[in-house]
């Protein structure tokens, strides 16, 4: 790892600290992504166990790195990050398989300076060749969580249940629920066709809004802080917004929905816009920087907003602290 590049990253965060009266907290990269400065040029390199690795794991969060490095260092200081990667021994491997996805949607929203070393590594992805994608559903009679002590699945109960949380975001009631799925297959949905790891992927939180726009929340609990919580919002935006977008890219499956589920593939396809949100207790103080969502917001706006078909785009981010407060406030 190049050593001036995270002094460089602690200094300058460390200096945004101090003069807006944050918490000067402790700035770490991961020991195995790989970092070379020359001139005004990033590369980034990961091995292929980070290529495989879960996303929620910092090692693979490549993107969001990107992001968050080129914006805490400088755009003016890094003009162009070049990322490459060891291939795994299994080029069908389904955590893979999803690293290639959210390489190729990152580069199509900032591809003036975010460019894949090898292209030849994108152009194989099953994303690409299939002809049909399909996304599971809630099929079948919903049961329990086996995880009903976690601290994700409290705070996820507690939130879909909230009225602050609803009225703050202007969402439907009724009409907001945990843990929609967003499993990726090719052609049918069963145990042999899955594109990504298996069909149990799903987004937190979803809703709909009273502007019909669609919600998007990747939630992050207690200390579980994390730049990956960034990667994760851009996948499932990523396929929300190919779901969403007519015609569609990527079509829902025809099974049976539970009982349980009362947002529906419907609600993505008709939707008038997505919002996609960063919901926690706390942020990853690298994802604190003050350009953050208006240059997510701007690349939506410039790459993908303006595709025939496509529905807007917006990012957000909230502290669920504020709801708690606003609940604690009128009662």
């Amino acid at each position: 790892m190049n050593q001036n590049v995270l002094t460089q990253l602690q200094e300058n965060y460390h200096h945004y600290a101090q003069t807006h009266s944050q918490p000067n907290r402790n700035i770490k990269l991961p020991s195995t992504l790989g970092i070379e400065r020359a001139g005004d040029e990033l590369r980034l390199q990961l091995s292929a166990r980070s290529v495989t690795a879960n996303m929620q794991t910092d090692a693979a969060a490549v993107e969001a790195w990107a992001f968050v490095l080129r914006l805490w260092l400088g755009k003016e200081s890094v003009r162009r990050i070049v990322v490459d990667w060891e291939a795994p021994p299994k080029p069908h491997d389904g955590h893979y398989e999803r690293f290639l996805y959210r390489v190729a949607q990152f580069q199509s929203l900032f591809p003036d300076w975010f460019e894949v070393a090898d292209p030849r590594k994108l152009a194989m992805r099953r994303t690409l060749t299939e002809q049909s994608l399909i996304l599971n559903v809630a099929s079948g009679k919903t049961t329990s969580s086996p995880k009903t002590t976690s601290p994700e699945y409290k705070l996820e109960s507690e939130l879909i249940a909230s009225e602050p949380f609803r009225r703050h975001f202007g969402l439907k009631a009724g009409l907001v629920d945990r843990q929609f799925p967003v499993g990726l297959f090719a052609n049918t949905v069963s145990a042999k066709t899955h594109v990504f790891t298996g069909g149990k992927s799903a987004i937190d939180i979803v809703g709909l809004g009273e502007d019909g726009r669609f919600f998007i929340f990747e939630l992050e609990a207690g200390g579980n802080i994390s730049v990956g919580t960034l990667s994760e919002l851009l996948l499932y935006t990523g396929l929300i917004r190919e779901a969403a977008q007519n015609p569609p890219r990527i079509r829902f499956g025809s099974a049976k929905l539970g009982s349980r589920a009362c947002v529906h593939p419907h609600h993505v396809q008709h939707c008038t816009g997505i919002a996609a949100v960063m919901l926690a207790e706390n942020l990853h103080p690298l994802l604190e920087h003050p350009e953050l969502l208006p240059a997510l917001n701007s690349a939506a706006e410039a790459r993908w907003n303006c595709v025939p078909g496509a529905k807007p785009v917006c990012f957000s981010k909230a502290l669920i602290g504020d709801f708690r407060k606003t609940a604690k406030a009128n009662a």
